[in-house]
């Protein structure tokens, strides 16, 4: 059976993204090589390269992700789980769009959601 994510190994990534930001960066890299459809972990590495100031690259992540996801017809069947993406997505590309002081498109996901 194919797995799609560890989330052991994501958890461990999360609490040291938050203390070694540059680390996480190159654990997400490696982790999503091995787990290209763990969509949230997408989020995450955008998260992290936000913190680094990475904005376009995030930018970059967070489109992907979300077509990545919308073209995935099981994980769009299971209901909780899109709509925790769709949320976290959100939040991340809000957080995103303020940092670059991108009002306008902040102003369209308000609207979109």
């Amino acid at each position: 059976m194919l797995k799609y994510f560890n989330k052991f190994e994501t958890k461990r990534i999360i609490d040291i993204m938050n203390k070694d930001p540059i680390t996480a960066k190159f654990l997400f890299e490696d982790y999503l090589k091995r787990y290209p459809k763990d969509y949230c972990a997408h989020i995450f590495y955008a998260a992290t390269l936000i913190t680094l100031g990475n904005y376009d690259n995030a930018n970059k992540i967070l489109n992907n992700v979300e077509i990545l996801s919308n073209n995935d017809t099981n994980y769009n069947q299971e209901s909780n789980r899109k709509k925790l993406f769709e949320r976290d997505l959100l939040f991340t590309k809000l957080r995103l769009f303020s940092y670059q002081e991108k009002y306008d498109e902040i102003e369209l996901l308000y609207n979109k959601y």
